[in-house]
């Protein structure tokens, strides 16, 4: 008996994590995660991974693109506030730099949106970094972080921010696993 109720336990277990990740980010279906209440769709997380592994040459995984695609908002608003702003034209100009380097050339029809969001975060980061106030920018930058309502697609995990290692998916529990005491 005790075996057929933990088989029916890691049943509803496993169909309970199954309508979580059916209804993660529900509120905007096709969502790899929402940030403050504006999507951040699959699409536009697949489409940066791509051009990211194109342009150079390394593969990331979408968890990881995920986790910086996140803070992006976050850190050029911040900038912003204090008057560090960069340009989407900057922004593709560093990645057609970067194209050139690689001997590539840059897309006919552009790089996609979360590129160009990945370059404007290179160089708005580097303005901060040089900036005297550069401290207290990202002072205010990880503090508008803890306070962001985050929510990432179960698919992926869960999102982190620790100022030591940055902004990481870690990846969700599996409770359909039996630990077999091996």
């Amino acid at each position: 008996m005790a075996n057929r109720n933990t088989r029916v336990s890691r049943a509803v277990g496993m169909m309970a994590v199954v309508g979580l990740a059916v209804t993660a980010c529900g509120a905007q279906p096709g969502a790899a995660a929402v940030i403050n209440g504006e999507g951040l769709s699959e699409d536009y997380l697949a489409a940066a991974v791509a051009d990211y592994n194109e342009l150079l040459g390394q593969q990331i995984e979408p968890k990881d693109m995920l986790a910086t695609l996140i803070v992006i908002p976050t850190l050029v608003d911040t900038g912003a506030e204090h008057g560090i702003g960069v340009s989407r034209s900057q922004a593709a100009d560093l990645l057609a730099a970067q194209a050139e380097l690689t001997g590539q050339e840059a897309p006919q029809d552009g790089y996609s949106e979360g590129m160009l969001d990945i370059a404007q975060l290179q160089l708005v980061n580097r303005e901060i970094s040089q900036s005297p106030a550069g401290t207290q920018i990202m002072e205010e930058f990880w503090q508008a972080i803890e306070a962001a309502d985050i929510d990432v697609n179960p698919r992926y995990g869960s999102f982190e921010f620790e100022e030591n290692t940055g902004p990481q998916i870690v990846s969700p529990p599996l409770p359909w696993l039996a630990d077999t005491g091996q």
